[in-house]
């Protein structure tokens, strides 16, 4: 079943590799969505994609890049429909 999902990880998150790593990540797993930096040191994505893929995605987003550190991510269930058709890197 195809979900999306919002996901916020929070800790050593930004200025890591760790955008880059998650696209990667999301891409080899067929994920489409986004990731960006929020001004508040956040790190968001949205993933959509079947439930075991994001299961993937996230597990691997908590473990974070090599220079990162995740302290806490929230996943949350997205409701309405979203349309990608490919994982980008929001600048």
């Amino acid at each position: 079943m195809i979900k999306t999902y919002k996901i916020i990880l929070k800790g050593k998150v930004q200025g890591v590799g760790l955008r880059k790593y998650l696209h990667k990540i999301a891409t080899k797993q067929n994920i489409c969505g986004y990731v960006e930096n929020l001004d508040n040191g956040t790190v968001l994505m949205i993933a959509k994609s079947d439930e075991e893929n994001l299961h993937t995605l996230i597990k691997l987003a908590s473990k974070g890049s090599i220079l990162a550190k995740v302290v806490c991510i929230t996943v949350s269930e997205v409701n309405e429909e979203i349309k990608c058709n490919e994982f980008i890197i929001k600048y």
